[in-house]
């Protein structure tokens, strides 16, 4: 196990102290620090997105032990977020659903054949599962099966009780990720074969020579923060005092450790190669300020909090960008869109409603998509050219999966917006466009993953059979299911 640095001991021993002394009503002083080395304190830890307001049908419980949902049924309802049902985490127990669970759908001849690597949000780990529903392997790991030593009590913190991301090697090797504490990779039985404490989250990728991209978060101070993030906390102070002539208004800014600090969330990108060892570390904030100003994130974020007041989902100005998606460019597109070259970043942001190309090298954003999404997830290039990202707020409460032409910018395809094509997923969400340009769809608030053809018809449909509640009505979320081609090794498990 690689061994922690002077800087991980003093996080982890402030964490411990911050939540203590906060006990005791004193006003402890906010952390910042490298992003490679420090993980999040407990107010720090920012999962994907915040809770849904009272009245959002898909609002999430989460407990130390997991993530889940409202289960939903054949007719949608309306979820009261003081049902007590809500609070039941997967430590209340799990049962098979006697409806809506495992492989609801399987159209063989149109769909694209092969094992799923499933990450839910039940419990930390992951379950390789074929066609038919049925798990071959499994892994697990808890937070502390990989840092025994760490010190902060983690029970309460929420993403300490899933795998928020992983990669499945070759070999059954898994890389994991908690949200904002830290990676691991495990071995096919689940020892830990090396860990990292560092602030990372949402996304990564392995590259062919072995390396880490991965997107990690700095927390920086107020008074420390630049020009245009001093700007936004203007613009804070106004929006708040608009939301809250709402009587619905939930003020999460007024709760938790650290609500009398004034800290924000800066983003990164950052490069291990094997072992891990950081290469590199780029500020997105840095590359946005080195734009020219049709790229703007300050415009960008005036937009997003005006509409953010209208839809209330409580999402904090302290992560300025909440960065959720990360592909290194292959230049596959790059004679038709140059800014779409090699080695360049595709990033989705949140609380933009932004994706945008990054150049590493000249640390600037080359192109850049507002308007066209709200609060999207998961975009990447398909393998004709097009965008394809999940659009969780198409409409209030509707979700879509869309594809755009990155030149012209039109919709090119799309799944959600018709009748019958029921998807809604607030937080989260992933797509993966298969070899026969089906597009497998994660439905992660709903539990449900689903191939789709590209004329709209399910030839495949998951629900996640780990569920609570007496009648079962709390469904894990699926984080992600990958489909693994035919030929991917299997070796390591027979």
């Amino acid at each position: 196990m690689i061994a922690e640095s002077p800087f991980v001991r003093l996080a982890s021993g402030f964490a411990a102290v911050l939540i203590l002394t906060v006990g005791c009503g004193e006003s402890p002083s906010p952390q910042s620090g490298d992003p490679a080395e420090s993980p999040l304190s407990k107010a720090q830890v920012n999962a994907d997105e915040e809770p849904a307001t009272s009245g959002s049908k898909t609002t999430p419980a989460r407990s130390s032990t997991g993530r889940f949902r409202r289960r939903p049924t054949a007719e949608a309802e309306l979820v009261d977020d003081e049902d007590p049902l809500n609070m039941i985490g997967y430590a209340a127990g799990s049962q098979p659903a006697p409806a809506l669970s495992g492989v609801t759908r399987h159209v063989s001849a149109l769909s694209h054949e092969g094992l799923n690597f499933v990450i839910s949000g039940h419990a930390p780990g992951a379950e390789l599962v074929n066609m038919k529903g049925e798990v071959l392997h499994r892994w697990e790991a808890k937070f502390h099966d990989i840092w025994p030593d760490y010190e902060t009590d983690v029970s309460g913190q929420p993403t300490s009780g899933f795998w928020r991301r992983a990669h499945l090697f070759e070999n059954g090797d898994v890389l994991v990720v908690f949200e904002s504490f830290g990676f691991a990779r495990l071995d096919r039985d689940s020892n830990v074969l090396w860990s990292q404490l560092t602030p990372v989250h949402h996304d990564l990728q392995i590259m062919d020579d072995g390396n880490l991209y991965i997107l990690g978060r700095n927390v920086v101070r107020e008074e420390e923060a630049k020009p245009g993030v001093k700007r936004l906390l203007t613009i804070r102070k106004e929006n708040r005092r608009q939301r809250k002539q709402n009587a619905d208004f939930d003020d999460d800014e007024s709760r938790g450790p650290l609500s009398h600090l004034q800290t924000i969330l800066e983003d990164y990108v950052l490069i291990y190669s094997p072992g891990p060892t950081l290469e590199s570390r780029l500020s997105l904030f840095r590359c946005f300020q080195n734009s020219k100003q049709e790229h703007s994130w300050l415009d960008a974020a005036k937009k997003f909090w005006k509409k953010e007041n209208q839809r209330t989902f409580n999402a904090t100005h302290r992560d300025i960008f909440h960065t959720n998606s990360l592909r290194v460019l292959d230049g596959r597109i790059s004679e038709r869109v140059p800014e779409f070259a090699e080695g360049n970043y595709l990033v989705s942001m949140r609380h933009l409603d932004m994706i945008a190309v990054i150049d590493p090298v000249e640390e600037k954003v080359v192109w850049s998509m507002t308007g066209a999404s709200a609060l999207q997830h998961d975009a990447q290039i398909t393998s004709d050219g097009h965008l394809l990202y999940f659009d969780n707020q198409w409409q209030l409460e509707r979700s879509r999966v869309a594809m755009v032409d990155p030149l012209t910018r039109e919709v090119v395809w799309e799944y959600g917006t018709k009748p019958g094509q029921d998807l809604y997923s607030q937080t989260c969400g992933t797509v993966q466009e298969l070899p026969n340009k089906n597009i497998l769809i994660n439905e992660t608030d709903a539990g449900r993953s689903l191939e789709v053809t590209r004329d709209g018809k399910i030839v495949w449909e998951f629900y996640n059979p780990h569920v609570v509640g007496g009648d079962a009505e709390l469904i894990g979320s699926l984080f992600d299911v990958v489909r693994l081609g035919p030929d991917f090794p299997t070796d390591w498990f027979q």
